[in-house]
C-alpha cells in the first residue's frame, strides 16, 4: 500500500500542509529546521514514494536529482568517485533521490538519454564533464524548467563550478622552483587549439613566468602528450603506461631534467617505476608531483607530491547551486597541494 502524505503528518504529528511543504521543497514555507528533519526522517523510514506522475502533471517540483558522468575517465578517478559519492550522501540527506547516469560522445543519445530522465521525474540535473550536444541539452532544460549546474568545464552552459587548476598548476612550480630545480618538464594534454593560453596546466606555467613569451615557455618546459582512448574501461592501466614510456622518452630528450610535474598520480606512478629501475632517487635525483591527490600516491612508498581538489567545498557549492533557478553563476575553488620529498 502506497504511503501518502497524510500517513506521514499522522506519524510525525504534524500538520499535513506542513510535509507537503517539506517533501516539495517549498523554500517560503515556515516550517522549522527541526520539523523538517522529523518529517524527512519519518518519509525515509516509511518508505514514502512521491508521485511523479501527479507532480508532473500538475507542473510542480520533484526531489530528483541527475548525476551524469561523461566519460570513462572522469568514473576511473579517485577523487571523482569520492565527488560523486558526497553529492549522492548530500542529497539523500536533504531528501533527494538520486539518479547516477553515464553520457556518450554522441548528441542525440544524450538528448535521448534528458528526456528519458525528466520523464521519470528528474527535476535538477548535475553534469559531471561537459556533454556531447550541450546547446541541445541545455535547450531541452531550460524549456522545461529544470535547473541544472555542471563541475568540470566553464565551456559548457553559464552556470558551472571548476577547481582552479591553474594555481595548482602554478604551486607544483613554485615548488620545483623553490628546491633549485629550474630544469623541468610538465606533460600534459595536447592542446585543443592553436591558443595553449586556453589550456589550465599553462595558464599555471605563465602565472609563474609572466614575463616569458609562451612559444618559449611550451619549448622550454612542456611535452603534449599523445591523445588518449577515454572509451578504454581500464584507464588507470594505460595512464601508467603511458607516464613510463613518456617519462622514458623524456629522459633520452632531457637526460639532465631535475622534476617531472605529471597529468595525474597515476602518469606520475608509471613514470617513477622507470626512473626506478634506471637507478634515479626519486626527492633526491629528482622530483615527481601529480595531481588528484589519489590514494595510491598517498600510500606509494616514493615521494609524489600532488594537488588536491576541495572536495568538500566543491560538493557544498553543487548541491547549493544546483536547486536554484538558472541564472548565470561560476565559481573557481581553489586547490590544496601536498608536497613530498
Amino acid at each position: 500500500m502506497a504511503i501518502m502524505i497524510k500517513d506521514i503528518a499522522r506519524a510525525a504529528n504534524v500538520s499535513i500542509p506542513a510535509v507537503s511543504a517539506v517533501l516539495n521543497n517549498k523554500t517560503n514555507s515556515r516550517v522549522s529546521p527541526a520539523t523538517r528533519e522529523k518529517i524527512l526522517h519519518f518519509a525515509k523510514e516509511m518508505n514514502y514514494t512521491p508521485n511523479f506522475s501527479g507532480l508532473l502533471l500538475s507542473g510542480k517540483k520533484t526531489r530528483t536529482v541527475a548525476l551524469l558522468i561523461s566519460s570513462i575517465w572522469h568514473k576511473s578517478e579517485d577523487y571523482m568517485k569520492d565527488t560523486i559519492i558526497s553529492l549522492m550522501s548530500q542529497f539523500d540527506q536533504q531528501g533527494y533521490a538520486c539518479y547516477l547516469a553515464d553520457i556518450t560522445g554522441d548528441a542525440n543519445t544524450n538528448c535521448t538519454k534528458v528526456l528519458e530522465l525528466i520523464s521519470r521525474g528528474v527535476h535538477h540535473f548535475v553534469f559531471l564533464g561537459s556533454p556531447k550536444g550541450r546547446d541541445q541539452i541545455r535547450e531541452l532544460i531550460e524549456s522545461r524548467n529544470k535547473s541544472y549546474i555542471v563541475y568540470g568545464n566553464p565551456g559548457f552552459l553559464d552556470r558551472y563550478v571548476e577547481s582552479d587548476s591553474a594555481s595548482g598548476a602554478a604551486s607544483v612550480i613554485r615548488f620545483f622552483l623553490s628546491r633549485g630545480k629550474t630544469n623541468f618538464r610538465m606533460l600534459i594534454n595536447p592542446f585543443l587549439s592553436d591558443s595553449p593560453e586556453m589550456n589550465n596546466r599553462m595558464c599555471g606555467l605563465m602565472a609563474v613566468f609572466p614575463d616569458i613569451d609562451v612559444k618559449i615557455l611550451v619549448k622550454r618546459y612542456v611535452i603534449q602528450m599523445d591523445k588518449m582512448d577515454n572509451t578504454v574501461e581500464n584507464q588507470l592501466d594505460v595512464f601508467v603506461k603511458t607516464g613510463y614510456d613518456m617519462t622514458a622518452a623524456l629522459l633520452e630528450d632531457a637526460p639532465g631534467v631535475q622534476a617531472i610535474f605529471y597529468l595525474s598520480d597515476y602518469f606520475a606512478i608509471g613514470g617513477a617505476k622507470l626512473l626506478r629501475e634506471r637507478g634515479i632517487v626519486i626527492g633526491k635525483d629528482i622530483l615527481l608531483a601529480g595531481f588528484n591527490e589519489t590514494s595510491a600516491v598517498k600510500n606509494y612508498p616514493y615521494p609524489i607530491s600532488s594537488v588536491e581538489h576541495d572536495i568538500k567545498k566543491i560538493t557544498g557549492i553543487i548541491i547549493r547551486e544546483s536547486l536554484n533557478e538558472n541564472l548565470p553563476f561560476s565559481a573557481l575553488i581553489p586547490p590544496i597541494l601536498h608536497i613530498r620529498e
